[in-house]
């Protein structure tokens, strides 16, 4: 099986060079003598006082989703759920590990994800370890390397949650026709049905309904076309529109469309309606 350029619960690629502006951190340090934009100095004075008082303060919830930080989110995403892979209208920015506990990497680049509403009302603060919880030691270097943190604590916490920006899931992941999806990875299986509980009503029959309309555009083929080449012109045609848009970033569920392409799907359902 292979995934290649998923958008739920698959590898997502951000820079972690690229930071926004917001949320890089205001030394002179990191910015080697240049000058500091304020939205960056704001930011950066919250992230200290969240530091030092241990905790995180819910007045400072907007510093994490500014403008800067929901464009580059929603172009690395897609506008999609980061889990589910749906494109909803009210996509939240959401805390890979929880701001209330891992205070210090509430404004960090590598801690910010795009989640729908259900999938980050359902992971909520939640965030089972196999590991030691790491600590945050404060000082210079820890604070300019702020936004990247994340793998080297998962080699310590060995989060059971997926990253999807961190975690490769080649191999890990597979569905079955009625929509559902399904692991024998303990990572994998745990995001899927305790951490967003991705079996939804709501996405089986998404999931579902992609074959359904493949199917549903091949029977209208067969019954307008008028002999044996005209049907199998027609057949291609459908075929590679299924092929393009299973790896189109800007649909959805691209990982059951490749899945089914994988595993030969589509020519059972054109077999099964030919028959």
């Amino acid at each position: 099986m292979k995934f290649l350029m998923i958008r739920s619960m698959i590898k997502v690629n951000k820079n972690l060079d690229d930071i926004p502006e917001s949320l890089k951190p205001a030394t002179d340090a990191f910015f080697g003598g240049s000058k500091i934009p304020q939205i960056t100095r704001t930011t950066h004075r919250k992230r200290l006082e969240v530091i030092e008082n241990r905790s995180y303060d819910d007045s400072f919830d907007g510093r994490y989703k500014l403008e800067d930080i929901k464009e580059s989110l929603n172009s690395i995403y897609h506008h999609k759920c980061a889990f589910c892979e749906q494109r909803v209208e009210q996509i939240q920015v959401e805390h890979y590990r929880p701001k209330k506990t891992y205070y210090w990497l509430a404004f960090s680049w590598d801690n910010l994800l795009l989640a729908c509403q259900t999938c980050n009302i359902a992971k909520g603060s939640q965030f089972s370890i196999d590991g030691p919880m790491v600590n945050f030691i404060v000082n210079d270097e820890n604070i300019n390397q702020i936004n990247s943190f994340s793998s080297s604590y998962d080699e310590t916490e060995r989060p059971l949650t997926v990253n999807p920006e961190v975690i490769e899931p080649e191999g890990k992941i597979e569905f079955s026709k009625d929509g559902k999806i399904n692991s024998n990875d303990k990572r994998f299986k745990h995001t899927i049905e305790k951490a967003c509980k991705l079996n939804r009503k709501d996405l089986l029959d998404q999931r579902r309904k992609i074959i359904e309309n493949f199917k549903e555009e091949i029977q209208a083929e067969l019954a307008i076309c008028g002999d044996v080449d005209e049907q199998y012109k027609a057949l291609g045609t459908i075929m590679r529109g299924f092929k393009r848009r299973a790896y189109d970033c800007e649909e959805t569920f691209l990982a059951f469309r490749q899945f089914a392409l994988n595993n030969g799907w589509l020519d059972e359902c054109i077999k099964e309606l030919i028959h």
